[in-house]
C-alpha cells in the first residue's frame, strides 16, 4: 500500500502491536513477561512502566 495515509497507519498498527505486548504482560504481572516486553520493545510506549515494576517486584 502505498496511499497517502499510509505512514499513519503503519504507526497506529504498531501502537496497537505495542498496547497488546503491554497488555499481555501485564495480565501475567510476572518478571518473565515484563522481562520479554522489554525484549521486544526496549524503547516502547510502556518500557519505563516495564522498568518500574521490574524494580518494585519481589524476586524470588
Amino acid at each position: 500500500p502505498n496511499g497517502t495515509n499510509v505512514g499513519e497507519a503503519r504507526k497506529r498498527i504498531a501502537t496497537l502491536e505495542d498496547e497488546a505486548d503491554w497488555m499481555e504482560a501485564l495480565v501475567e504481572r510476572s518478571v518473565e513477561s515484563l522481562e520479554t516486553y522489554l525484549r521486544k520493545r526496549p524503547t516502547g510506549l510502556y518500557a519505563e512502566n516495564a522498568r518500574k515494576i521490574l524494580r518494585d517486584l519481589p524476586r524470588g
